[in-house]
């Protein structure tokens, strides 16, 4: 049976595989642990694209929970997140 001997440029290569992806898995880390947890108003109106009407309808019906700090409104990205789940249209349970 043939045996496979890796080289030393075969070993740097793989290294250096693996530090790359290790920085992609770290970057993305990174990133969801600085991501923004709060918005105003028009910060959610962009991040949704819906208007400041829209934003008020949603918040006066109760369905978007908000907290106010001296009379400026914030919105929690988890609840923006279990609105947007609650409302997922899925056509594949049709």
């Amino acid at each position: 049976m043939p045996t496979n001997i890796a080289t030393l440029d075969d070993l740097m290569k793989i290294k250096s595989e693996l530090i790359e992806e290790i920085k992609v898995i770290i970057g993305d880390l990174d990133a969801q642990l600085h991501q923004k947890r709060w918005f105003r108003n028009t910060e959610l109106q962009e991040y949704l694209n819906l208007s400041a009407s829209s934003i008020q309808n949603l918040k006066n019906s109760g369905e978007l929970p908000f907290s106010k700090v001296k009379g400026t409104v914030f919105y929690d990205i988890n609840e923006i997140n279990k609105l947007m789940k609650k409302n997922k249209i899925d056509f594949n349970d049709s």
